[in-house]
C-alpha cells in the first residue's frame, strides 16, 4: 500500500494545488484503503479480521512486577522522614485532578438557609493545597484536604484566599516559626503577602516592554527538615480546634506518589488507610533496537533450523485479548447485580473489535473490594510511546481541524462570528511540527518490542499478604519467563503492522419537532457497526471518493459540524451554523450541476436556486448588522433571511421607535451606488 499512497508525515511543509495530491490515488484506491470494497467485489462485504487466528501468542514473553504508586492518609507530617519541600503559596491549577479510586470522604457545608449538611465527596473535590513534595523523591506529593471548607456552589477545589491567607498567617506559619531555629526560618517568608509578592516578582519586576493581565507565578518551595514535622503536625491539630480556626478542623494529610521508592516513607506513620498499586508487565524477551540509518546485518533468531530470520518478525507488539477483558471485569463486580456505583469502562484499540484497554473500579459492595481490591486496569504500554510527548497525542489540537474548511467559509465564519477563529499561521506551524514528530516516531520505532500491563489498586494488608506468598515461594526475586500459546490473554502483532496500520453511529434519530414525523435522521461512518461485524472499523460506503465528500442519499444526513468553530464563536454560534448552511447548500448545488450539466432545464432550475440562495444570504447579512433595532417579534424571521428588502417589509421588521427606515445619502458614504452590490 505504501507505494500507492504519497509519503504525507515526511513532508515539511502542507501540499500545494501544484502537488496534485488527488490524483496521485484515485478513487478506488481511496475506497479500497478505508472500506476495503473493490469494484471487483461482487459480495460487497469487507473481509472479516480475526485476532485469534491471525496473530497468535507465540513469542517468548518475560513476566515483570512492580509497585507503580502509593496513595494514602499519613497520620503525621512525620511520614516525610528525609524532609519536606513545602510550598507557601497555591498552584494555580491543582494537580489533584480525579478522585484516585479512592472511597468519597465526608465534608459538611451550610446552604444559604443557614442549614448543616453533610455528604460525601471524592478527595479532588474537597478544598485542598499542596502542602509540598517528599525530599528526596520529587513524584511523592503531600496535600492538606479542608473537609469543613466545602461550598456547595463552588467552582475550584482551591481554597479561596481568605482562607488560605488565615491559615498561612495565623496557623501554618506561626507554628514553623515556634519549632523551626532562626537559621532556618531566616530564608522562609513571614507572611501571605510576602509569600504572594515573592512567587509573583519575576513576573513582574523584570518586564519592561509587556504586562500580563495576569502575572505569572513562580512555584517558590522551602526546605522543611524531619526532625520538627512531628511537633509542626500536633501543634496544627491542637490550633484548629481554637475559637476563629474551627474551620480548618479535622484537616487530613493526602499522600499520592508515583513511581515510588520505599525509601523515602517514613512506615511508622502509614496507617491502614493505604493503598499501594502494583503492576504486572508482560512483554517480548527480545531485546529492542535503535532503528539506525546504518545498514547492519539481522539478528539470528535462536531456532531449530538456525535459519537467519530477515528480521520483520522479531519485534512483536502485544495487545489484551477483549474476552480475557471480560472476564476480569466479571470477576471484578462480583455482587448485587444492580449496584449503581459501578465503573467500568471498556476502549477498543486501533479499531479492532477483539482488543483493547479496561478500566474497573470496583463497587464497595462487591467481593474484590472486601478484600482490597479498589480498581484495575489493563493496557498495552510501549505502543503509545512513541506517539507520546509528556501528554501530548496526535493531531490533539482540535483547532486543526479548521485548515481544511473552505478558505472563504472561514473568512464568512470570521465575519458573522466577530473575530478571528483561529490564527492560521500558528495552526500550519502546528500541523507541521506534529507531522514531522510522528514520521520520526515510526521510523524510529520499528524494531521495537512492547507489552501490555495490568494495574491494581489493593490495600496494604492484600500487599503485604501477596508479598509474604511471593517470598514464602521464592519468586519476588526470580524473573517469570515463558512462551505462551493459545491459551495466552493477549495476542502477538509484528510492531511493523502495528504501526503502519493505523462517528461510530451508522444511523440514528433525534427527536426534532420541525420534523413532520418529529424525529430528524442523524448519520455517522459506523464504526460501531462495522467492528462488531467485521472485526474492524471499515468506513462505510457513504463517500464519493472522487470528489471526497458525502454522496446522495446520505450527505443530507452527516452529522457534520466543527467543534473548535462552536467554542471560538460560542455567542454568536446560531449565525454561524447559518452560515455554515448555506455553503453546504452551495457545495450540493454545485454538485448537481456537474451531474446535470447535460439537462438544460435542470441547469435553469438550479440558476434561480442560486440566486435565490444568495438573496438569502444578502438579506441575513443585512438584518444582522441592524439586529440591535429589530422588532423582537419579526426578529427571528428577518436574521433566518425570510423578511424581503422592501420598504414595507423592513418597516414592518422594525422597533416602533425606528419606524419609519430612512434613506441616507452624501459623498462621504462608503456605498454611493446600488451598483456595487453586482461589481
Amino acid at each position: 500500500m505504501a507505494d500507492r499512497c504519497p509519503d504525507i508525515l515526511g513532508t515539511a511543509s502542507i501540499a500545494t494545488r501544484q502537488d496534485d495530491l488527488a490524483n496521485k490515488v484515485n478513487a478506488e484506491t481511496r475506497r479500497e484503503i478505508f472500506t476495503s470494497l473493490t469494484s471487483d467485489d461482487s459480495a460487497c462485504r469487507p473481509p472479516h479480521v480475526c485476532l485469534e487466528i491471525d496473530e497468535p501468542a507465540s513469542a517468548s514473553v518475560g513476566i515483570h512486577f512492580d509497585v507503580d504508586s502509593i496513595t494514602g492518609f499519613p497520620s503525621d507530617l512525620a511520614v516525610a522522614k528525609e524532609g519536606v519541600r513545602w510550598h507557601p503559596t497555591q498552584m494555580p491549577i491543582s494537580d489533584l485532578q480525579s478522585n484516585l479510586h479512592l472511597d468519597s470522604r465526608k465534608v459538611s457545608y451550610f446552604d444559604e438557609a443557614g442549614r448543616l449538611h453533610k455528604v460525601r465527596r471524592p478527595v479532588h473535590q474537597i478544598p485542598h493545597y499542596t502542602f509540598g513534595r517528599l525530599v528526596g523523591f520529587e513524584d511523592i506529593s503531600l496535600y492538606f484536604l479542608f473537609p469543613h471548607l466545602y461550598r456547595e456552589t463552588q467552582q475550584s477545589s482551591r481554597l479561596r484566599d481568605e482562607d488560605f491567607r488565615i491559615w498561612i498567617d495565623d496557623i501554618l506559619l506561626p507554628i514553623i516559626y515556634e519549632h523551626y531555629s532562626s537559621s532556618h526560618v531566616q530564608h522562609y517568608p513571614s507572611s501571605f503577602d510576602h509569600s504572594r509578592y515573592n512567587a509573583t516578582a519575576r513576573g513582574v519586576e523584570l518586564r519592561g516592554q509587556r504586562i500580563n493581565a495576569v502575572s505569572r507565578e513562580q512555584q517558590l518551595v522551602y526546605f522543611l527538615p524531619p526532625e520538627s514535622l512531628p511537633q509542626v503536625w500536633q501543634s496544627t491539630l491542637v490550633a484548629v480546634q481554637q475559637p476563629g480556626f474551627r474551620q480548618f478542623r479535622d484537616v487530613t494529610i493526602l499522600l499520592q506518589a508515583k513511581n515510588l521508592k520505599k525509601g523515602t516513607v517514613n512506615e511508622t506513620y502509614v496507617t491502614s488507610d493505604f493503598y499501594f498499586d502494583i503492576a504486572t508487565e508482560i512483554c517480548p524477551t527480545k531485546a529492542s533496537r535503535v532503528a539506525s540509518s546504518v545498514p547492519r546485518p539481522s539478528p539470528r533468531p535462536e531456532g531449530e533450523d538456525g535459519k537467519e530470520d530477515t528480521g520483520a518478525d522479531l519485534w512483536t507488539t502485544l495487545l489484551w485479548k477483549r474476552c480475557c477483558l471480560e472476564s476480569r471485569r466479571s470477576w471484578m463486580q462480583q455482587g448485587p447485580a444492580r449496584d449503581p456505583s459501578r465503573k467500568e469502562v471498556f476502549y477498543p484499540f486501533c479499531i479492532l473489535q477483539d482488543t483493547g484497554s479496561l478500566t474497573v473500579e470496583s463497587s464497595p459492595r462487591s467481593r474484590p473490594r472486601a478484600a482490597g481490591i479498589l480498581f484495575t486496569q489493563d493496557y498495552p504500554t510501549g505502543i503509545k510511546e512513541p506517539f507520546a510527548a509528556g501528554k501530548v497525542y496526535p493531531f490533539m489540537n482540535k483547532a486543526i481541524e479548521t485548515l481544511a474548511l473552505d478558505k472563504s467559509l472561514q473568512r464568512t465564519w470570521e465575519l458573522v462570528g466577530g473575530g478571528l477563529s483561529h490564527n492560521p499561521t500558528a495552526l500550519i506551524k502546528s500541523y507541521l511540527y506534529t507531522k514531522l514528530r510522528y514520521h520520526f516516531a515510526l521510523q524510529g520505532s520499528l524494531k521495537k518490542s512492547s507489552g501490555i500491563r495490568s494495574e491494581h489498586r489493593i490495600s496494604g494488608e492484600l500487599f503485604h499478604a501477596l508479598d509474604a506468598q511471593f517470598r514464602a515461594r521464592r519468586r519476588h526475586d526470580q524473573p517469570i519467563t515463558f512462551i505462551p500459546g493459545r491459551e495466552a490473554p493477549f495476542y502477538s502483532f509484528r510492531t511493523t503492522d502495528m504501526l503502519l496500520g493505523g462517528c461510530w453511529q451508522d444511523v440514528r434519530f433525534q427527536p426534532d419537532p420541525r420534523q413532520l414525523d418529529g424525529l430528524r435522521r442523524v448519520e455517522g461512518l459506523g464504526f460501531r457497526r462495522t467492528m462488531e461485524e467485521f472485526g474492524y472499523a471499515w468506513f462505510l460506503d457513504k463517500i464519493d471518493w472522487n470528489t471526497l465528500t458525502f454522496r446522495q442519499p446520505h450527505a443530507a444526513h452527516m452529522m457534520f459540524n466543527n467543534p473548535s468553530i462552536q467554542a471560538a464563536y460560542h455567542a454568536r454560534y446560531g449565525q454561524v451554523r447559518d452560515v455554515r448552511l448555506d455553503f453546504i447548500r452551495m457545495d450540493k448545488a454545485r454538485q448537481w450541476i456537474i451531474e446535470f450539466s447535460g439537462v438544460p432545464a435542470c441547469l435553469d432550475f438550479l440558476e434561480k436556486y442560486l440566486r435565490q440562495l444568495y438573496l438569502c444570504a444578502f438579506r441575513k447579512d443585512v438584518f444582522r448588522h441592524i439586529k440591535s433595532v429589530l422588532d423582537p417579534e419579526k426578529a427571528e424571521a428577518a436574521l433566518a433571511g425570510k423578511v424581503p428588502l422592501y420598504y414595507a417589509s423592513i418597516k414592518k421588521a422594525l422597533k416602533e421607535k425606528y419606524r419609519p427606515p430612512k434613506l441616507a445619502h452624501g459623498n462621504r458614504l462608503g456605498v454611493k451606488s446600488m451598483d456595487v452590490l453586482f461589481s
